[in-house]
C-alpha cells in the first residue's frame, strides 16, 4: 500500500497543506520551518494508538483551531489490504482516510478515523439503499436478482455490486467523507494501517536497544523468539523444563504438598497474622514467559577494538546501528509466512520516517545510507519520508519526490512547494533527458541548487570556478548563492524550468554566441542552432520568471582569457591563471558588473 498524497489541516506549523508522494520523499529547508511537523503528522496518522497535545494544533493570532486531520491516499493496495478496506476503495483502486482530532474547551481531545467512501451517483447503487420490495426495485437491479432470491439487503447490494462490476464505464462516482467511524469502531484503523517507524534526529540508542516490543531492537528479539519456539527443539525443552521446575512450587491437585518447606513456613505465618479474617492464603507460582527473560538482561555490544555495550560508542556508530536495525526489521517484515487472507488483516505496508539522515555520519557514509535507503524504497510495500539538510540524498532526476518546506517569517505557517511539471514529456525529450541524467551522475552536486537562498545557472566549469573566486575578491561573494553548471548551453532551458517550478529565485548566464560569417557547412548550421537558444531562453523567462544574464559574445573574451590559452591549459585553469595575476581593481568594468549583479 503506497502513500500517494497526504494533506494535513491545522497540525503544529502546518494550516493547510498537501504533499504528493514518491517512493522516498525528500523535505528540505531550513531549521525550525516545518518539516519535521510533516513527519509527525505522518506518524500521528498511522501510528497504532498516537495521541496528540493541545500545542499540536495550529495557533495563529493567539486563536487555537479547536480541530485539526491528517488525510492520506493510498494506491497500489495488495490483496490483503484491497479485502480488508473494500468498502472504501474507489472504482481507480485508491483508499482515502481522514484521521482527525477535535480540542474542546476543557483541552480534552478526541480521536477518530474516518474513511471516504466513493459511491455512484445514482441513488438505487448508493450503499445505504436499502428498499427490498419486489415491487419496488428498479428493472436494473431486478433483473440481476434470482426469482428464487429473498430480497434482503445483502442480496441487493450484490445486486448493486454486480451492476457497477458490468457497466464501471458508463457509471459516475462521488466521494463523500463517512460520518462514522471507519470500518464501524473507534480507532479500529491504528491496528491494521501500515507501521511507521519514526527515527527523529535526537535519538537515545540506550532506549532504541532495550529487549522491550516497542522498540526495533526488542521486535526484531521478539520476532526471532517467536521462530526460535516453533522451530529450536532446544528453545522448547528449555520452556518445559522452567514448567516443570515452576510446577513443582506449587500444591498438587492430588493434595499432596511436595513444595518447599520455606513456602509452607511463608503461608502458614501469613495466614496466623490474618487468623481474625478466617481465610486461607496461598502461594501460586506462575510459570514465566521464557521470551519476558530477554528482556531483563539483553543489549548490543559491539567490538571496535574495544568491547563496550552499543550505546557507550559514538554518535555516529550509533546512528549507524539504528539505520541498521530498521533495515533489519523492514527485511524481517519481508520474510514472514504468506498468511491467508482475512476480512481485517492488517496492512503489509511500512514507512520510515527519518530525520536528517546525514547526522553524525561522514559524507562516504551518508552515500551509503542514501544508497540503503534508496533499496528500501524499491522494495514491495516499503516508502522512505526524509528530512534532511545533505544534497547527498537528493536525487535531483527524480525531482518529483522533493518537497520545499519553508516559513515566510516565523509566525507564518509552513508552506509547502512541489514540482508540478514534466520536465520530459513529448517525443523528441530522450536525448534531453539522458543529458539531464548524465549530468546528475558527473555532477551530482548539483543537488545543492535546493538548498540556495539564489541559483545562477552557468554553461560550464569556468563560470562555476570562475565567478566565486572573482564574487570573494570583489568583496561581494555569498555562500548562500550556488552556482550551478549545467553541462551545456542546451541543457539551461531544462535547469530554468526546474527551479521555476520549485519558485526557486535564479539567473541564466549564457553566452551570446554570435555567428561567424566566415563559417559553412555543418559548423555554420551549428553556430546558427547555438545562437537561436538566445531568444528561446528570453521566451522561456516569461513562464520561468528567470533573470536573464548574456555575455556578448562570450564570456572567456570578457575574461580576457585567449582561445589558446583555453586550449593549452583548458578553460578553467586558463581563467584562474590570468586573474591570479590581477587585483580587483584591475578587472575589467563590465566583467565587475555583472559579478556584482548576479551576486546582488
Amino acid at each position: 500500500m503506497r502513500i500517494k498524497n497526504i494533506e494535513i489541516s491545522n497540525f503544529r506549523s502546518i494550516d493547510v497543506g498537501s504533499i504528493e508522494c514518491g517512493d522516498v520523499t525528500i523535505l528540505i529547508g531550513r531549521n525550525n520551518h516545518g518539516k519535521s511537523n510533516i513527519l509527525a503528522a505522518l506518524d500521528f496518522f498511522c501510528g497504532a494508538g498516537a495521541k496528540c497535545k493541545p500545542n499540536d494544533f495550529f495557533k495563529s493570532n493567539d486563536a487555537r483551531a479547536s480541530e485539526l486531520w491528517v488525510e492520506v491516499t493510498f494506491e497500489n493496495l495488495s490483496t490483503q489490504e484491497s479485502n480488508t478496506f473494500s468498502k472504501y476503495v474507489s472504482s481507480t483502486g485508491q483508499l482515502k482516510v481522514r484521521k482527525k482530532a477535535v480540542l474542546d474547551d476543557n483541552d480534552n481531545i478526541n480521536i477518530s478515523y474516518h474513511g471516504w467512501l466513493s459511491e455512484p451517483k445514482i441513488s438505487w447503487l448508493k450503499s445505504e439503499y436499502t428498499n427490498t420490495k419486489k415491487g419496488e426495485l428498479v428493472k436494473e437491479l431486478l433483473d440481476l436478482l434470482l426469482k428464487d432470491t429473498r430480497y434482503s439487503k445483502d442480496s441487493v447490494s450484490q445486486a448493486q455490486k454486480s451492476y457497477i462490476e458490468n457497466n464501471i464505464d458508463s457509471i459516475e462516482f462521488e466521494y463523500t467523507l463517512e460520518d462514522g467511524n471507519f470500518l464501524g469502531r473507534a480507532n479500529v484503523a491504528s491496528g491494521i494501517l501500515p507501521d511507521t517507524f519514526l527515527i527523529p534526529a535526537i535519538r537515545d540508542l540506550n532506549e532504541e536497544t532495550k529487549a522491550k516490543t516497542n522498540t526495533l531492537f526488542g521486535r526484531l528479539l521478539n520476532r526471532a523468539m517467536g521462530e526460535m519456539a516453533k522451530a529450536d527443539e532446544g528453545f522448547r525443552k528449555v520452556k518445559e523444563d522452567l514448567a516443570k521446575i515452576v510446577e513443582k512450587l506449587n500444591k498438587a491437585n492430588n493434595g499432596k504438598d511436595e513444595r518447599p518447606q520455606q513456602l509452607k513456613d511463608l503461608e502458614s505465618n501469613l495466614e496466623k497474622e490474618l487468623e481474625d479474617w478466617d481465610i486461607k492464603l496461598g502461594v501460586k507460582v506462575t510459570p514465566p514467559d521464557i521470551e519476558k527473560i530477554f528482556e531483563l538482561g539483553t543489549a548490543l555490544e559491539v567490538d571496535d577494538g574495544v568491547v563496550t555495550l552499543a550505546e557507550e560508542k559514538g554518535n555516529g556508530l550509533q546512528r549507524a546501528i539504528i539505520f541498521a536495525l530498521t533495515r533489519s526489521w523492514a527485511k524481517a517484515l519481508r520474510q514472514k509466512d504468506p498468511e491467508e487472507i482475512t476480512p481485517r488483516g492488517a496492512s503489509e505496508s511500512v514507512y520510515l520516517l527519518i530525520e536528517e539522515p546525514e547526522l553524525y555520519l561522514h559524507p562516504h557514509a551518508q552515500k551509503v545510507l542514501a544508497k540503503s535507503l534508496r533499496g528500501i524504497a524499491n522494495t514491495l510495500h516499503h516508502q522512505v519520508f526524509l528530512c534532511s539538510h545533505s544534497p547527498i540524498f537528493i536525487d535531483i532526476s527524480k525531482y518529483r519526490d522533493i518537497a520545499i518546506v519553508e516559513k515566510k517569517n516565523k509566525s507564518s505557517p509552513s508552506s509547502i512547494r512541489q514540482s508540478k511539471i514534466q520536465l520530459f514529456e513529448g517525443e523528441g525529450n530522450k536525448e534531453r533527458k539522458n543529458k539531464f541524467n548524465l549530468g546528475h551522475w558527473i555532477n551530482p552536486e548539483r543537488a545543492e541548487m535546493f538548498f540556495a537562498r539564489k541559483v545562477i545557472l552557468v554553461e560550464g566549469a569556468t563560470e562555476k570556478v570562475l565567478l566565486p573566486y572573482l564574487a570573494e575578491k570583489l568583496g561581494v561573494y555569498d555562500p548562500t548563492i550556488s552556482i550551478v553548471d549545467t553541462g551545456s548551453k542546451f541543457n539551461l532551458s531544462v535547469y530554468m524550468e526546474l527551479a521555476g517550478s520549485f519558485e526557486i529565485p535564479h539567473i541564466a548566464l549564457h553566452d551570446e554566441d554570435p555567428v561567424d560569417d566566415k563559417l559553412e557547412g555543418d559548423k555554420l548550421k551549428s553556430a546558427q542552432k547555438t545562437y537561436a537558444i538566445n531568444s528561446q531562453l528570453l521566451e522561456l523567462r516569461k513562464k520561468t520568471n528567470t533573470q536573464i544574464e548574456m555575455v556578448k559574445p562570450e564570456f572567456e573574451i570578457l575574461c580576457g582569457v585567449s582561445k589558446s590559452q583555453g586550449k593549452s591549459k583548458g578553460k578553467p585553469l586558463a581563467a584562474m591563471d590570468h586573474f591570479e595575476q590581477l587585483v580587483a581593481k584591475d578587472y575589467p568594468d563590465e566583467l565587475t558588473n555583472l559579478v556584482k549583479r548576479l551576486y546582488d
